[in-house]
């Protein structure tokens, strides 16, 4: 479990892989990467840690992908299931299994959203 005094900093980014991103289709926002993730991945809409997307609206994009920072995914959860509840939009957010297995995650969804659960090892990049 993550410490309350730790902050979301550029040394605590993991990105995923390309190749396993690309298994669920396009996307048309990342709310949490960097510009050079972005040009990879042929994004025009994201935020960074300079633009916050946490401050940003999501509700304009149909296709949203996020790896939240590890410190932070409550809060991309909490933003996630709001943006949903407003206009039904897909997001994809990966979490850790032991994020999803608590009942601090199942409380902030109420219970909805679809789940995929992968039973492989991701080896991620590190910045």
């Amino acid at each position: 479990m993550a410490k309350a005094s730790v902050q979301f900093t550029k040394d605590n980014e993991y990105y995923t892989p390309k190749e396993f991103v690309e298994r669920f289709g396009k996307f048309d926002y990342d709310p949490a990467t960097t510009k050079e993730k972005a040009e990879e991945f042929n994004l025009i809409n994201y935020d960074t840690i300079e633009t916050d997307g946490l401050i940003q609206d999501w509700t304009k994009h149909k296709r949203i992908w996020i790896n939240p920072p590890f410190t932070r995914k409550h809060e991309f959860l909490i933003k996630a299931w709001e943006t949903y509840q407003q206009v039904k939009n897909e997001i994809y957010i990966l979490f850790p299994i032991e994020f999803i297995t608590t009942q601090r995650f199942h409380n902030s969804v109420g219970g909805g959203g679809e789940y995929i659960y992968l039973m492989e090892e991701l080896t991620f990049k590190v910045v």
